[in-house]
């Protein structure tokens, strides 16, 4: 396929993703806006994407519009994110879709931001001011993406209603745990006609039993990780770091868990099945080992379909790695953490549109290395995180 048929092919797959997206905007000129905006969001790599580059980009002397679409436009975010999976499920669905649930955090100054407070973020690797968002993101042999946000609001903000209402948070919403927004996201995914078969998180998800309860009650498969304190057998003393010994050498497994920045991620894996008294089910006790250093364990809580090899919860595990990319991704080429917003409104908008930009990116991307002939799966830009 030569340049000008790619071009075709690449103004055509832009104006099917403008007509997807349109009908979420009523009226023209916030319709308008959405155009523009998602154009900029998409020209620029590492470049701070905030309300004035985004006038600048678009052709505008000042930013009072781009605020006024964030903020004061009437468009529903929801809807958006609504368009965003659906758009996500036509060209990435598989029936044993992966998602991925994690969190990240933006640092601000000040005390106003809709959920700012002094709270951990891995961003900072400690305590800092700043905002924590939860997400959530789809993974299949298709393709990637993340495809839901949540911002967290820790109880002090909640109990605060006039503070509340200052950053535009809504009476009706409630405090909830990071566990429980992750669930609430996976039902709405799953309503909206997300195929997935398996959940992954890490251990600020995995260590909650009523997160683990009510995936089972989904029937969905899961692989979460567990700190090495995880007593995986109910009345037991056994901790999950005291588990590893029981294994001979002779048990382990030396297994990929995908294609990592420097090639295969292969380690060493074992497997217990625990008891569950769910029909057709298997809980279980994944365990990853370091290769070069044996000391490097991990564990993971599983709920699987009793048919299902155990190695293949290995490849699920190493999906955890596609929400990781995104972050990197998102916040690199189309400033998921360059938002000057401080409402609640306005976060999720400006969030909103930066994960449709990305789908955008993400579809156009694979499309076209399709039509060259470029395998993808090979191509597909890694990252060093771990799981």
């Amino acid at each position: 396929m030569n340049a000008a048929m790619l071009a075709v092919a690449a103004q055509g797959i832009y104006d099917r993703f403008i007509a997807h997206f349109a009908v979420c905007f009523g009226r023209a000129e916030p319709r308008e806006l959405f155009e523009q905006i998602i154009r900029a969001l998409c020209a620029g790599l590492d470049e701070r994407k905030n309300a004035w580059w985004l006038a600048e980009k678009i052709g505008l002397l000042v930013p009072q519009r781009v605020q006024s679409f964030f903020h004061s436009h009437k468009w529903d975010p929801g809807s958006l994110r609504d368009r965003l999976q659906s758009y996500i499920v036509e060209h990435f669905g598989e029936e044993d879709g992966i998602l991925i649930g994690d969190e990240s955090g933006v640092l601000k100054k000040g005390e106003k931001s809709a959920g700012v407070q002094r709270q951990y973020t891995g961003t900072a690797g400690g305590v800092t001011n700043c905002q924590i968002g939860v997400f959530l993101a789809y993974s299949t042999s298709k393709g990637a993406a993340i495809i839901d946000g949540e911002l967290y609001l820790p109880g002090q903000w909640i109990q605060d209603r006039p503070r509340c209402r200052e950053a535009g948070i809504p009476d009706t919403v409630k405090f909830q745990t990071k566990p429980q927004m992750l669930v609430s996201m996976v039902r709405h995914a799953l309503h909206n006609g997300v195929p997935a078969r398996w959940v992954v998180a890490d251990e600020v998800y995995g260590n909650n039993g009523q997160l683990r309860q009510e995936l089972e009650e989904l029937r969905l498969g899961y692989v979460l990780t567990v700190p090495k304190n995880y007593r995986f057998l109910e009345g037991c003393e056994v901790e999950a770091q005291n588990a590893a010994a029981w294994w001979p050498d002779g048990g382990w497994k030396r297994l990929s868990a995908g294609q990592g920045s420097k090639g295969e991620r292969l380690y060493d894996w074992a497997f217990r099945s625990l008891p569950c008294s769910i029909p057709g089910w298997e809980r279980g006790l994944l365990i990853r080992r370091g290769i070069a250093d044996p000391t490097d364990i991990a564990f993971f809580s599983t709920f699987k379909p009793v048919a299902t090899p155990w190695e293949k919860l290995v490849s699920v595990a190493g999906g955890r790695w596609n929400i990781e990319t995104g972050f990197q991704q998102t916040k690199g080429e189309v400033g998921l953490a360059d938002y000057e917003v401080r409402t609640y409104t306005g976060w999720y908008r400006y969030i909103m549109m930066t994960l449709v930009a990305f789908a955008y990116l993400a579809v156009t991307q694979i499309a076209l290395r399709q039509a060259e002939g470029i395998d993808e799966k090979k191509t597909r830009r890694p990252t060093s995180r771990r799981l």
